[in-house]
């Protein structure tokens, strides 16, 4: 006989024991919009055999997000339906988000399971690695009148310049996840979000900079500000690096595509000097990352499908 239940604190082994991790599963109900969350566990003779939340991220609220696990020796009886169903109905009538799932493609069965429930596609990343070295040096591009290119720890020291390297980034992400809109995002949490210290490498941190005021003179000095940025970011592997984010403040990408090609040139030039592989991860919608992505020849390929389905209002 099946059960649904909530889990508690002693669930905690029996739910990783399907290969699932539980993540915050275990901890209270939580009816704020922002961090909603409701969590579910199935079993079967006293066995837990599946798991599944309902939750709503933070820094993007937009859609609820489902995750269900079933043990493979209890598929296709309809544990996982049920979970689902049971998930929905805990959302509060007043909240009518639209739901959002994820997988990986090669995941057959978790593509026909959320097929079969009404799920359409969202978004595809596209996720590999990546040897610089085996990459055809191009051409330097020259430089537009006015931009110079500094480092992370050139620029760090100028609070200013440091700030709008935040709100940057902060601009190129927002744009870039038009299909999973961001929460609104302030100066502190940018620069808690895209410029943490853990995950930064300050040399490898490339930020094109404008003339913004008067031309420096002996009585008045010259303001900059930063207008594009690419970067490469500390991986937990030895010997690889991440690429992070890259883009510009002007949103029209012909116009900046030579601008933000020198600085990916600058990023690839940094981690060929220190015999680094790069990890890469491409959002379909990255009008920069996904078309580079295309053109690489990556290992450990993988591929994460985000999938939603509307609610009635």
């Amino acid at each position: 006989m099946l059960t649904v239940r909530a889990p508690v604190p002693a669930d905690l082994d029996a739910i990783a024991a399907l290969g699932r991790e539980p993540g915050d599963g275990v901890l209270p109900d939580v009816d704020a919009s922002s961090s909603f969350r409701r969590s579910l566990m199935a079993c079967s003779e006293g066995i837990v055999v599946a798991y599944g939340s309902i939750f709503s991220r933070p820094l993007h609220p937009a859609r609820l997000r489902l995750d269900v696990f079933v043990s493979p020796d209890s598929r296709n009886h309809g544990i996982g339906r049920t979970l689902v169903h049971q998930l929905v109905a805990k959302i509060p009538k007043t909240d009518v988000r639209d739901l959002q799932a994820n997988y990986w493609q090669s995941d057959r069965s978790s593509a026909g399971f959320w097929d079969r429930l009404g799920f359409e596609h969202l978004m595809r990343t596209r996720i590999g690695t990546f040897d610089p070295s085996s990459l055809a040096e191009e051409p330097i591009q020259r430089l537009p009148e006015g931009v110079s290119i500094g480092t992370g720890a050139e620029l760090i020291s100028d609070r200013s310049i440091w700030n709008g390297i935040a709100l940057l980034h902060e601009t190129v992400y927002r744009r870039n996840h038009w299909w999973n809109p961001p929460a609104p995002i302030d100066l502190h949490q940018a620069r808690d979000l895209f410029l943490q210290p853990a995950d930064l490498i300050p040399d490898a941190l490339f930020v094109a900079l404008e003339v913004a005021g008067p031309e420096a003179t002996p009585h008045v000095a010259a303001s900059a500000v930063a207008s594009a940025v690419a970067s490469l970011r500390a991986s937990s592997g030895a010997g690889r690096c991440e690429l992070g984010w890259i883009g510009a403040r002007d949103p029209d990408l012909k116009a900046t595509k030579p601008l933000t090609d020198v600085l990916l040139h600058e990023c690839f030039a940094y981690a060929r000097a220190h015999n680094w592989l790069i990890d890469i991860e491409a959002d379909d919608a990255d009008p920069i990352l996904g078309p580079l992505a295309d053109t690489l020849d990556l290992t450990d390929r993988k591929t994460f499908l985000a999938v939603t389905k509307a609610r009635p209002a």
